[in-house]
């Protein structure tokens, strides 16, 4: 099965863990035992104009989350294979939660060189939309721990794992709990129902992609509800990232 990701369409973002989640559920009803995926790297002038590294994240970022999907042989670019577009909505949880789904993971070897923590909070901190912004003077003070970890976006810091992003998939899968406003990694976890994660600031209606009207479009979800795929330990949390927000949900 080949399935191809349109640039010309799709955002060189993690809107493509989505997309790959589901060629994963187009493989597992067709009974095949893997899928290819091939990228048209014609990018629309839109994401050229607002995505400044987009060049560099088709082979740091969508190469390999690609490779972290168990039943994917193999990624490269061309025109070649079935566009399925990136919306939560279409995945199936009779099939989603099928033990023959296989979800978005990082390897052994990531997983050993990595860490446990009691609780990651990744910083949202783009200069794109920054009303969707993380409030870190909150985090910061919501969380002292010695065994908590503060991840920057990547445009915000250079830093390991916003370099390697199995990496930072394997301190995701590792940590106790992960906690994070709406954000693109974010899917990471959202993807993976193994993985806790609270995400807070779920709607800013001045930015298009998180009014309620597009939410519910993508994700099937309205106002108040978590991700139909989320299992417990996994929640949408509609409030702002305050810190007494935070306090009351990290307990």
């Amino acid at each position: 099965m080949i399935f191809n990701y349109d640039l010309g369409k799709e955002s060189p973002s993690y809107d493509f863990a989505v997309f790959l989640a589901l060629c994963e559920q187009e493989r597992l009803k067709a009974a095949e035992d893997s899928f290819y995926v091939y990228i048209n790297s014609n990018i629309s002038q839109h994401y050229r104009n607002s995505v400044y590294d987009w060049r560099w994240r088709i082979p740091h970022l969508l190469f390999p989350l690609a490779l972290m999907m168990p039943n994917c042989r193999g990624v490269a670019i061309g025109i070649e294979g079935q566009w399925l577009g990136h919306y939560l909505i279409n995945l199936k949880n009779e099939l989603y939660f099928n033990n023959n789904f296989k979800h978005l993971t990082a390897s052994k070897l990531a997983l050993d060189a990595v860490p446990a923590y009691d609780n990651v909070i990744t910083f949202r901190e783009r200069s794109l939309e920054p009303t969707r912004n993380s409030n870190k003077k909150a985090w910061w003070s919501a969380f002292n721990g010695s065994n908590d970890l503060f991840i920057q976006d990547n445009e915000a810091e250079l830093s390991l794992e916003n370099i390697n992003v199995e990496l930072r998939m394997a301190i995701y899968q590792k940590a106790k709990m992960n906690w994070f406003v709406s954000n693109g990694c974010a899917a990471l976890c959202i993807l993976n129902p193994d993985i806790n994660y609270k995400v807070f600031k779920i709607e800013t209606p001045s930015v298009g992609c998180t009014t309620i009207r597009y939410i519910n479009k993508s994700s099937g979800i309205n106002r108040g509800d978590s991700p139909r795929i989320a299992n417990e330990g996994q929640k949408y949390i509609w409030q702002e990232d305050t810190y007494e927000n935070i306090k009351r949900e990290k307990g």
